[in-house]
């Protein structure tokens, strides 16, 4: 039973041309005729006879629900209400068409539905997308807007230090040429007079 079958246990069954309030007379006449007693076979032709008491509608809801659910008892007992095929054939045509209105209505709002369901995820979909890309692109650009920068900054700082390099250079080679010079001949001229010192050469 139902009240002993746990929450995560239970199956849903599907009956897509049943609806509820006739499976609910469905499971009725099952439960009255559970088990047939024939002590009360006077009051259930009694009540069998008042159970399809129904609208031709009503009637044929049951007698499709009743054979599609195989309750072939409940086929023959509603079916009896129309006393010849003629009536059935018209009754089947009537329902019948008015099925293949309802079919076709709702075959085509649930196109309607998906296609819509469909565009907005496409929607949402392209929109994510469109923003990831912006977003990538966007920061693509700092990215790039930083290395300018970067190698601005570098090409400035190597041109200053070139600067610098070459004046010191050019510095120290004129203070080479400035003071080197002059007392290298000093020197020399130092050593010379040494020399003729030394071996008694007169100095001109």
């Amino acid at each position: 039973m139902i009240e002993e079958t746990s929450a995560s246990n239970r199956e849903v069954i599907t009956l897509p041309i049943v609806s509820g309030s006739i499976l609910a007379k469905v499971l009725r006449y099952c439960e009255k005729h559970t088990g047939d007693d024939k002590s009360i076979a006077e009051e259930l032709r009694a009540w069998d006879a008042d159970f399809v008491q129904l609208d031709d509608d009503t009637l044929f809801q049951l007698i499709l629900a009743a054979n599609y659910l195989g309750v072939e008892r409940l086929v023959d007992l509603a079916s009896e209400e129309k006393t010849s095929i003629s009536d059935l054939k018209e009754l089947a045509s009537s329902r019948l068409d008015d099925i293949k209105c309802r079919l076709i209505d709702r075959s085509h709002s649930e196109i309607i539905k998906d296609l819509e369901a469909s565009h907005s995820r496409l929607h949402k979909r392209f929109k994510i997308q469109s923003q990831t890309c912006q977003k990538m692109m966007d920061e693509s650009e700092k990215d790039f807007k930083k290395m300018t920068e970067r190698i601005t900054e570098t090409t400035e700082a190597m041109k200053e230090t070139y600067t610098e390099f070459m004046a010191e250079a050019q510095a120290t080679a004129s203070r080479v040429c400035k003071t080197t010079i002059p007392e290298l001949a000093k020197s020399f001229e130092k050593s010379v007079g040494a020399l003729q010192s030394r071996f008694g050469i007169p100095s001109n």
